[in-house]
């Protein structure tokens, strides 16, 4: 179980292994140990045990339940030991590294979350600037249509009679007429034939 956790862990930091070994490459040296510590030799089986015996040759006879080994094998299984240690502690160094590059990306997925909440309040504003400024807009338009539309109906008078006092006269006349040829007066006020010509032209010929 320990070992397919330390592969999993391998796999996510380092990366699936390279197709060649290449010298200092983490992902391959990563590899190198978790194989070396899997492939290790296995300590020996059938300890032979033995207990102290002072009248025996050598002071020690065989016993399964004593409390020492040969020198032989104590040193085997020390070896495998300090190999389970050494394996234990790289994994260890290696989730460690593995849970610190987890922290640091979830820390920065955050921070990015942040900044993307910032900006899309940011706009939302922009938004809200930009619908206000549309309908002030947009009013302003209504209310000069309204306007125009108003000019336009006091004008329609003016154009009705001008086009009525034409009908005499040959087409083109007006044209034809200087412009500051008085039409209309009152009391030395007057109305002359460009004021009646550009009324007529701002309602489109209409009557």
């Amino acid at each position: 179980m320990a070992s397919e956790l330390i592969a999993e862990a391998i796999t996510d930091y380092f990366g699936e292994r390279c197709l060649d070994y290449a010298e200092g490459c983490p992902t391959c040296e990563a590899w190198a140990e978790y194989d070396r510590w899997n492939t290790r030799t296995a300590p020996a089986d059938g300890l032979e045990r033995y207990r102290p015996e002072p009248v025996s040759l050598g002071g020690m006879v065989r016993d399964p339940d004593g409390g020492y080994v040969t020198r032989s094998q104590a040193e085997e299984l020390l070896a495998a030991e300090r190999d389970k240690v050494l394996f234990l502690k790289t994994a260890m160094e290696i989730a460690q590294t593995h849970c610190g590059l987890k922290d640091k990306t979830i820390d920065k997925l955050e921070a990015d979350n942040a900044a993307k909440a910032a900006r899309i309040k940011e706009l939302d504003r922009c938004h809200e600037g930009t619908i206000d400024l549309c309908n002030q807009k947009t009013a302003q338009i209504e209310a000069l249509e309204a306007k125009l539309a108003a000019a336009e109906k006091a004008l329609e008078p003016f154009v009705s009679f001008f086009n009525e006092a034409m009908k005499g006269f040959t087409e083109g006349y007006a044209e034809r007429t200087p412009s500051d040829k008085p039409v209309l007066g009152w009391n030395n006020a007057y109305l002359l034939m460009r004021h009646f010509i550009e009324a007529r032209a701002v309602l489109g010929g209409k009557p």
